[in-house]
């Protein structure tokens, strides 16, 4: 009975009682109440129970075991708690380890989903080797492993660029999993871009017979594994929209939030694949968006006073001055349409979405908190669903930032973004002329756990697809340097997505001091004082879809290095007044472009080999 309660105090005090009704707690009790605070996410209640058990001389029994070790798992998943840092992700595996140590000396067993927490805390921990052993040390603990534990240890490989052991795994994928298992083979040949793996047809055809019995999450995770791989045809694409769409009616919005929240994950991860994969999936958008619209409308109503209706009088945009021009280099609300706003980013500040980029940058949040107090507007402080920033942008770089309000307007934008709908425009300053004719890069990206000042990432086989279009503005000169100024739209957004095609072009962002050479470095920080990367244009609908756009023209900062340059010839003069007007690109589909000539040949041939080069 106190297990099966719902209230975990209830249950506390239910085991409190005991002693004042001549009853003596025990291994039973003491871990039923253990299981009921493990569903409430009460892991420190969870400790001090385990730590009592102890004091009690009662020995801890599987599920006392599995609750801790579920609930320390869970413990960062609460709204509006801060992400791990990577002291806190050490203690968890080392937590994980101890714990599953004290059950082989007790000779527990532990539960395939208790493992299988261990695996993910390894993982996060950046304990590759450990979690590595785990995955092959299962069968000798009495476990057989399922999908999930050898995603964990998958990932654990990939995460870390070790793909050649990632490999070398799945080739014993199939003495550990069942038949049904093995899909998690999809995703992994997805992480390592195995698009031509001799399986993979045969996987497909598995997967299409075994969709009905999916779930939502898995048939999101299918769907985008092929997609990746381009392989998404018609006939698998049809069985996995048809059984998507039922998930989706079939959602039960009185679900716990960690729920609702992989609900919408796998909604909107479905929509990107069939986007990516140049599918219609017009009747699966239809599903999604109704499923969203009602899981962000159960969020909200869960909150406080969430705010709506007329625009807001608290927009923090005229904040610092009296006069209402706010002070240099502070963000800026651009446009308010409510449930949405469009920030102006200077450089210099992080969009602290729940990953630590800078640990001296300041903080987007907090510039909003006060116009935004938790009561009313809680998204702002759910790290889970990334405080409400719709996307990143690097520190060093400015520009437009989409922040949605409610849960709602979230997920509305969320949708909009894997479907294309969300457009995002740049200006950008490159070394070299950037030639005409390579209007797209689509090399892979790979993110890696990098020291600091090293690459985040890096162009490899093994990333993830990623899109980026280019239209070269115009071909500009500073000294005998020569320099391309260029709009630049992306289909995907990687980490430092832009910087880094760019560089793998042999066209690095002017003042970039990741991914240019030390010495180009140097020589741009004489004339510019940051990296010339700028977000000027979103395009989205707001919340009766009406379609918006916003522009925000380039910083003084930029403007004073661009009037530092000369033209090459009198297309990319007009080019130049033009972003020196403050018009700027606009709309990238819009936008002229050079026209490709028979001088620019030998430099547009890197690029044709850098297209054949790149997979996408």
């Amino acid at each position: 009975a106190l297990e099966r309660s719902s209230v975990w105090g209830e249950a506390l005090a239910g085991l409190a009682q005991m002693p004042r009704r001549g009853l003596r707690s025990d291994e039973v009790t003491c871990g039923a109440v253990m299981s009921a605070c493990q569903k409430e996410l009460r892991w420190a209640t969870s400790a001090g129970l385990l730590a009592q058990m102890r004091w009690q001389a009662l020995e801890p029994d599987v599920v006392s075991l599995d609750a801790m070790l579920g609930a320390s798992e869970q413990r960062f998943w609460q709204a509006g708690r801060p992400t791990p840092s990577s002291s806190q992700q050490g203690r968890r595996w080392r937590g994980a380890a101890r714990l599953l140590a004290q059950m082989g000396r007790h000779a527990l067993r532990p539960e395939v989903v208790t493992y299988n927490s261990a695996v993910d805390a390894c993982r996060k921990g950046r304990r590759w080797i450990l979690a590595v052993q785990l995955l092959e040390g299962a069968p000798q603990g009495g476990i057989r492993p399922d999908a999930a534990t050898c995603d964990g240890a998958l990932a654990a490989c990939l995460e870390h660029g070790h793909w050649r052991l990632a490999l070398g795994m799945l080739r014993k994928a199939e003495e550990l999993l069942s038949v049904r298992g093995l899909r998690t083979l999809v995703w992994a040949f997805a992480s390592l871009a195995l698009a031509g793996a001799p399986a993979l047809k045969q996987l497909a055809a598995e997967v299409a017979q075994e969709a009905p019995a999916l779930s939502l999450q898995e048939l999101a995770r299918q769907t985008w594994s092929f997609a990746a791989l381009g392989a998404l045809e018609l006939g698998l694409a049809g069985a996995l929209e048809r059984e998507l769409q039922a998930r989706l009616r079939e959602l039960r919005l009185r679900s716990s939030r960690e729920s609702l929240a992989v609900a919408a994950s796998s909604a909107t991860q479905a929509l990107w694949a069939f986007n990516f994969a140049g599918l219609g999936g017009e009747d699966l958008a239809a599903a999604a968006g109704t499923a969203l619209r009602a899981i962000g409308r159960t969020l909200d109503e869960a909150g406080a006073g969430v705010g709506g209706g007329a625009p807001s009088r608290d927009a923090p945009g005229a904040l610092g001055s009296p006069d209402g021009e706010p002070p240099r280099d502070t963000p800026l609300v651009l446009a308010d349409f409510s449930d949405r706003w469009v920030l102006q980013k200077p450089s210099g500040w992080q969009v602290d979405d729940g990953v630590s980029e800078s640990e001296t940058a300041l903080a987007l949040s907090d510039f909003l908190r006060p116009a935004m107090p938790a009561r009313q507007w809680p998204l702002l402080y759910d790290t889970q669903h990334r405080r409400g920033f719709l996307h990143r942008l690097d520190v060093p770089s400015s520009g437009l930032i989409l922040l949605a309000r409610t849960y709602e307007a979230y997920f509305d934008l969320q949708m909009q973004l894997s479907m294309g709908v969300l457009v995002r425009d740049y200006t950008v300053l490159c070394r070299g002329w950037w030639p005409p004719a390579l209007r797209k890069v689509s090399a892979r990206v790979l993110r890696v756990h990098a020291a600091a000042g090293s690459h985040p990432a890096t162009v490899s086989p093994r990333g993830k697809p990623s899109r980026t279009g280019v239209k070269a503005l115009a071909h500009v000169m500073r000294g005998g340097a020569a320099l391309g100024l260029m709009a630049v739209r992306i289909g995907t957004g990687r980490t430092h997505q832009i910087r880094l095609h760019s560089a793998f072009t042999g066209h690095p962002v002017v003042h970039d001091g990741l991914y240019a050479s030390s010495a180009a470095y140097v020589a741009d920080s004489r004339w510019c004082r940051r990296n010339f990367l700028h977000r000027h244009r979103l395009a989205f609908g707001d919340a009766a879809a009406v379609r918006r756009q916003v522009l925000a023209p380039l910083p003084g900062e930029l403007l004073a290095a661009l009037r530092r340059l000369r033209p090459r010839d009198a297309a990319s003069a007009q080019a130049l007044r033009r972003c020196l007007s403050g018009t700027g690109p606009g709309d990238w589909a819009a936008c002229a472009e050079l026209a490709p000539s028979t001088a620019d040949a030998r430099a547009q041939e890197p690029a044709r080999q850098t297209d054949r080069g790149s997979t996408g």
